[in-house]
């Protein structure tokens, strides 16, 4: 075996790893960008759970005050 078909034999193999080690990071960023987009799609911002807590919260309040009107004009309609 001369020097040069070891030194091409030897470059095959650094490119054959080299690919392989190429296509396996690939394969990692389309699994990581895909599990970014699912994260993007399934969870909210933390600014939009709080503007969704805080319409909660006013329609619970308003929701109270209603059941309370509506209790104290039971208690007039039995006092009668």
């Amino acid at each position: 075996m001369s020097t040069e078909m070891v030194l091409h034999v030897a470059l095959w193999l650094i490119a054959a790893f080299g690919s392989f080690i190429i296509a396996q990071v690939k394969y990692e960023l389309h699994k990581h960008r895909s599990m970014l987009e699912a994260m993007q799609r399934e969870y909210m911002r933390r600014d939009d759970a709080c503007d969704r807590m805080d319409n909660l919260k006013e329609l619970m309040i308003e929701t109270r005050d209603r059941l309370n009107r509506i209790d104290e004009k039971l208690d007039r309609k039995a006092d009668k």
